[in-house]
């Protein structure tokens, strides 16, 4: 199983868990998580464009890559 399923299942866990908590706690909670994970999913996004632009250019995009596929695996 990859690492990032691994916070996935916690965030689940973790809005199910705030099911029965006050409604200000269970609202920061949520946002707090929705914010990490836009911001996660907008960096790798700004990432891939900018790989994609180094692959154009034939730079270093396979070193690059392969980082990025470690990082995701």
């Amino acid at each position: 199983m990859h690492r990032w399923w691994r916070w996935v299942v916690a965030a689940g866990g973790v809005t199910l868990f705030l099911g029965g908590c006050d409604p200000t706690l269970r609202t920061t909670v949520e946002n707090g998580i929705i914010n990490v994970s836009t911001s996660v999913f907008g960096a790798i996004l700004r990432a891939l464009i900018e790989l994609g632009q180094e692959a154009q250019s034939g730079t270093t995009a396979r070193a690059i890559i392969d980082v990025a596929e470690h990082l995701v695996a």
